[in-house]
Parts: structure tokens; C-alpha cells; sequence
């Protein structure tokens, strides 16, 4: 609102403003408004260098203006609340909203996702191209953090045969759905503390057999080397355990760090001082597995899986 006397333009005179608050209509029982660009200005002004435009730009946020929400509460007499956002940017979409970018389409719940689930969030991204923009923005920070997600998980064998990259051989195989569930275990506790949950993650797949032959070489190579218990095989899939306290001696102290070599000399590292680590000090967490159906790659601890 406007002090008596005093001239200037509102935020009501803001056409960013009415455009995003316009956008997420029609109920506004409850609304918030961030004008981003405002902050931005604000940010770029205390600076005395040039270090936060840098990476504003890098970002991909420089182009964004403004962040609308709005709730409604008890809309109708089927829903206690609704709630709808937006996120106003002028000019195509870069770096992070670009790595972002989700899109429309059909919800599905895939057969393996259990009837105990109390939660399914579905967001579909296409995994590939998120990945690619994502090497595009840590380029402009550091050419030398960007190569790394180009490293080989496995080098080519002696024998010719190709070892195993993460854009090549993984994420290219990857589909454009991310799918997360939790369920309740039962029965409750009565110690009060937070119900037990168990979640899974699963990731679709545009060509399982590659995925498999990939994964399945980084499992028996990398992360579960001369270890045959380590897959198993149940309803007619293949699943792989992971010992995730495998990976910390490389961070005890007098160990290396998997920046200052190769990841396949890391797991080298990492097998080379697993002998002197006492198994009854380190922690225990749940076992992790994966598996890989026609449709999906599904991560979880090995019970959920």
C-alpha cells in the first residue's frame, strides 16, 4: 500500500507480479509471493566483487523473477487443501531450471509397488538430459569438477573389452520417471518413538538388458569384488546387495580420497583396508540392494526390494 503523499509505482503495478499470482489461481486462501529479482538486485548490489553475478549466471537463475504460491483451504468438500505454485522466468529455461525441467504425463503405479505403500511421488524428468545440463553448470565453476562425472567407473580390460562409463553406460539407459514409495511397518512400536518406514527409489529404463550388463559388471568389479553372495536371484530377477561400509575406510585417516585417483584405484584402496577395520565398531545400518525390471531400476535397503 501507498503512504499518504508518497508517489511510486506498487507491486500491484508489477507485471511480473499479476502474471504469477494470476497463475496460480483460483483459490487464494493462502498466498505467498517472492519477488526473485528484487533479491537478485539486492544480492549483486552488497557484492563488492563479481562473485555472486558469476554465480547467479552459472545457475541458470538470472532470468528468474519471481515465485508464486497459492492454498486453498477445504475447496471442496472432497479435499481438505489444494495448493498450486509457479515459478515465473523470462526468457528460456537454463542451468538448474533447465536440469528441472519436468514434464507432463500419465500416472501409472507400476505392478511392484506394494498396496502397503502410503506414499507414491512420481516426477517425471527426463534423466538424460538433466544430467547433461547438469555438466553444462559445473563447467562454468570448474572444468576440472565437470570432467569427473565423464571419469570411467571401470577402465577397459587388458582383453579389449570396454569398461564401464556413467553417461555411456548408465544414465543413456535411463528413462524420464523417477518414482518414490514408503510404506509403514507393522505392527507399530509402542516405544514412542517414529513410526518405522521403509522406502524405495526406482528410476525407468529405456534399454534393460544395457543397464543390466552395465550394472551388473560395476557390481561384481567394483562394489561387491569376489564376493558370489552378493547377487541373488528371487522371483525370476537378480538382485545385488550392497555393503555400503565397504566404502568408508578410503575416508580413515592416512587413506586417499576417490579426487585423488581413479574411482577403480579408490575400490582398490578401499579392499586394501578393509583388513584392518573392526567390523564391531563401524556402525550397522541397513543392507542396500538393487535390482533392474523391464521397466525400472529399483534402489532400496534389501527387505524393501
Amino acid at each position: 500500500a501507498h503512504i499518504k503523499s508518497v508517489a511510486g509505482p506498487t507491486l500491484a503495478d508489477d507485471s511480473d507480479y499479476t502474471a504469477a499470482a494470476a497463475a496460480t489461481g483460483p483459490h487464494h486462501d493462502i498466498d505467498l509471493y517472492v519477488n526473485i529479482k528484487q533479491a537478485i538486485k539486492a544480492a549483486i548490489a552488497a557484492d563488492t566483487t563479481d562473485q555472486t553475478q558469476r554465480t547467479i549466471t552459472n545457475l541458470g537463475l538470472d532470468n528468474v523473477v519471481a515465485l508464486s504460491v497459492s492454498i486453498g483451504v477445504a475447496p471442496s468438500s472432497e479435499s481438505a487443501w489444494t495448493g498450486k505454485a509457479f515459478l515465473k522466468i523470462n526468457g528460456p529455461k537454463k542451468g538448474i531450471c533447465k536440469m528441472l525441467d519436468v514434464q507432463s504425463a500419465a500416472i501409472k503405479v507400476p505392478s511392484f509397488v506394494p498396496t502397503s505403500a502410503r506414499s507414491v511421488t512420481f516426477v517425471n524428468l527426463n534423466i538424460e538430459k538433466a544430467y547433461d545440463e547438469l555438466g553444462s553448470v559445473l563447467n562454468l565453476f570448474s572444468p576440472q569438477t565437470a570432467a569427473i562425472m565423464y571419469m570411467p567407473l571401470l577402465p577397459d580390460s587388458p582383453d579389449g573389452q570396454p569398461g564401464v562409463q556413467i553417461k555411456r553406460d548408465i544414465i543413456s539407459h535411463l528413462g524420464s520417471e523417477i518414482l518414490v514409495a514408503q510404506s509403514i511397518n507393522k505392527p507399530f512400536s509402542n516405544t514412542g518413538d517414529a513410526r518405522p518406514t521403509e522406502s524405495f527409489v526406482a528410476l525407468s529404463t529405456s534399454n534393460r538388458s544395457a543397464l543390466e550388463k552395465s550394472l551388473s559388471l560395476l557390481h561384481s568389479k567394483l562394489i561387491a569384488p569376489n564376493n558370489p553372495d552378493a547377487r541373488q536371484q528371487f522371483l525370476g530377477h537378480t538382485l545385488y546387495l550392497i555393503d555400503l561400509l565397504g566404502f568408508i575406510p578410503a575416508f580413515s585417516p592416512g587413506g586417499t580420497t576417490p579426487m585423488q585417483t581413479s574411482i577403480f584405484d579408490w575400490k582398490s584402496e578401499i579392499g586394501n583396508r578393509q583388513l584392518a577395520i573392526d567390523d564391531t565398531s563401524m556402525p550397522q545400518g541397513p543392507k542396500m540392494a538393487f535390482t533392474i525390471t523391464d521397466t525400472h531400476l529399483i534402489f532400496g535397503t534389501e527387505s524393501t526390494v
